[in-house]
């Protein structure tokens, strides 16, 4: 009740604050009136002072007052005009004053108190919002003619300010979330920077002096990777951990955005006489490839430490506490977390998916360079993901122990009630008592209790890895049917699944090497589909190329080779059974003009096959049972 009523007067006292400002124009004028609430929030500090040690809750709703009174003051500094007075200078004016009172705050802050008492929390969520804004509206007076220009460079300085008090601000481990402030700081200073990054796309597209926006994009960058570096560096009060991980989610998109962004800035530097398509590779180029590596080390970068620990690791056995501190006291340092390598992996792929829909459109072999440089990052990254999800890991699995097979037990004879008497032969009853076997009594079991027990298992794809596929298979699906609606000779479809069927080939090998139970059919029959059958397809549809041919040949020969030296089903029977049909596919011109002029050859041909069959059908049979039998022992 006492913080309602409290929230309700601070309410009321902010209105008349501002109803005061309002009425007191025609009285006493802009400078009369900015002094009157300025001195109202200074006297209401220095009552909220004087209140703390006693009056805990009331000081805090004074000193709310006095600081949004003193805001208000600021505004109206800035609105304070003449001939003689600039708005510039009355913005730098107002951004001291805003300053002064997030210092005053501060200094506030550091006065001394009864024992166990912690300052008042209206100074530390004051500064954190005010400073910002301060140094904003200071920046305003700077001599920058270009608006986008200068609204960025007063994103960069208010976000930077931000980032600096989020790093120096200390946290109060007495109060109940004693990081609120830092939190706080680090969102103002994305919020701003978002908005900076927005106005410096604009600068770099129509910014003048071109020196100008050059200095802003390293600025920027520098700023956001500020705000990541306080989420590493800065720990929790209580918990110890870093700082909450989705706090980088946005930092790491704007870097992987920024470089995208500024290839209108090289286009600006490159000169003019330089063809406009090599202009347009030259720029995109250095975006592509930064692009590239970040969906790559999103995808093979290690992963949290709780996503299981690999087979034979030092940490795979070290048990870890809740807060994650280790048991020997040494605090666990996460290196890159889920959402940073999803938020790499997210806009990397969007901007390397953007790049090969945008460039292969376009006419001439350096727009094809660019395509396919982003074509080949998102394979790169592809391959990444799917050879460490092969990976095995220790993860927990809950069994039962099976209950033991009941022994039966050894008969012995059942004990007659009396004993028995002796008749004569004459006299001997016609059933005598039957000695009765003793049933057997299984001895009892232990009752199962289930156990945990950490068994070997494949890592599998995490997030980052299934949105770098999900973008390679959206560039495939792309580049296939654009080029079979535009024929491109640098880029035919069989080169474009080729390149596909290269990175499924290197992800199941991995998968063969590192599970021996895997079979060859599940692991290698998409890169041998990819591989050999569009080749052979366009082969069949498509006058005869000879390097197609050959090469689809010595691909083929190296698949059966290798399937017959490691003893690998899939390659084997795959590799010869495209060389048969390419076989074909290429004699079959001199197998038609042969047969018009000698046809009688095949029914010869056929004659003696038939007959050799039946000479040799026993045999001919169980030989082929036994290879049918070798190659499924195959792997």
């Amino acid at each position: 009740m006492q913080t309602l009523l409290l929230v309700l007067g601070v309410a009321l006292v902010v209105i008349a604050v501002f109803a005061f400002a309002w009425f007191a124009y025609g009285l006493l004028g802009d400078v009369a009136r900015t002094a009157c609430v300025i001195a109202v929030g200074a006297l209401a500090l220095g009552v909220a002072v004087a209140l703390t040690p006693r009056l805990r809750v009331t000081a805090e709703g004074l000193a709310w007052a006095g600081l949004i009174a003193l805001v208000i003051g600021a505004i109206l500094v800035s609105t304070i005009g003449g001939p003689h007075v600039s708005g510039k200078t009355t913005s730098l004016v107002a951004g001291a004053l805003l300053l002064t009172a997030c210092a005053a705050a501060l200094g506030l802050r550091r006065l001394p108190l009864p024992a166990g008492v912690p300052p008042l929390r209206a100074y530390s969520l004051f500064a954190t919002f005010a400073l910002p804004v301060a140094v904003m509206m200071m920046t305003h007076a700077l001599p920058v003619p270009d608006d986008p220009q200068l609204l960025t460079l007063q994103s960069v300085l208010g976000g930077g300010a931000a980032v600096l008090f989020a790093a120096m601000v200390p946290a109060d481990p007495r109060r109940r979330t004693p990081d609120f402030e830092r939190v706080a700081a680090l969102v103002v200073a994305t919020v701003i920077l978002v908005f900076g990054s927005v106005e410096l796309a604009m600068a770099i597209d129509y910014g003048d002096p071109l020196w100008a926006s050059a200095l802003l994009v390293p600025s920027v960058s520098l700023t956001w990777l500020g705000v990541a570096t306080v989420t590493y560096t800065r720990t929790m009060a209580r918990t110890g951990r870093a700082m909450p991980s989705r706090l980088r989610f946005v930092p790491v998109a704007a870097l992987v955005w920024i470089p995208a962004v500024s290839t209108t800035l090289l286009m600006r530097v490159l000169p003019s006489s330089m063809p406009l398509e090599t202009q347009r590779m030259c720029a995109y180029l250095p975006a592509v490839v930064l692009a590239a590596q970040a969906v790559v080390a999103a995808c093979a970068m290690p992963s949290d430490p709780s996503d299981g620990h690999p087979t034979g690791s030092p940490s795979a056995s070290a048990p870890r506490s809740r807060e994650g501190v280790s048991e020997a006291g040494a605090t666990v340092w996460p290196t890159f977390g889920t959402v940073e390598r999803v938020s790499a992996a997210l806009n990397g792929s969007l901007v390397l998916l953007i790049m090969v829909c945008g460039e292969f459109g376009r006419d001439g072999f350096a727009a094809l360079v660019t395509a396919m440089t982003a074509f080949a990052g998102l394979l790169a990254a592809s391959a990444c993901a799917w050879m460490r999800a092969a990976t095995p890991v220790l993860r927990p699995v809950r069994s039962r122990d099976r209950p033991p097979m009941p022994v039966p037990a050894a008969t012995s004879p059942m004990p007659q009630p009396y004993a028995p008497i002796a008749y004569p032969p004459a006299m001997e009853p016609p059933a005598p008592y039957p000695v009765m076997p003793q049933p057997p009594y299984p001895p009892a079991s232990p009752a199962p209790y289930p156990q945990i027990m950490m068994v070997p298992k494949a890592r599998g794809a995490d997030a980052a890895g299934v949105i770098a596929t999900v973008a390679a298979a959206l560039a495939t699906v792309f580049l296939f049917f654009s080029t079979l609606a535009v024929p491109r000779p640098y880029a035919p479809v069989d080169l474009i699944c080729g390149a596909v069927g290269v990175v499924a080939l290197a992800a199941g090998i991995r998968w063969l090497g590192v599970w021996p139970r895997v079979r060859s059919r599940a692991a290698l029959w998409p890169a041998l589909t990819l591989l050999m059958a569009p080749p052979l397809v366009v082969s069949w549809t498509s006058p005869l190329s000879f390097p197609r041919a050959l090469i689809l040949f010595a691909v083929a020969l190296a698949m059966v080779l290798w399937g017959a030296l490691r003893g690998l089903q899939a390659p084997l029977v795959a590799g010869t059974a495209v060389i048969v049909a390419h076989m074909v596919t290429v004699l079959w011109p001199w197998l038609a003009v042969f047969s018009r002029r000698f046809w009688w050859v095949w029914l010869l041909v056929g004659g003696v096959v038939l007959i050799a069959a039946a000479a040799r059908y026993e045999a001919s049979l169980k030989t082929m049972r036994s290879l049918a039998t070798r190659i499924g022992q195959l792997r």
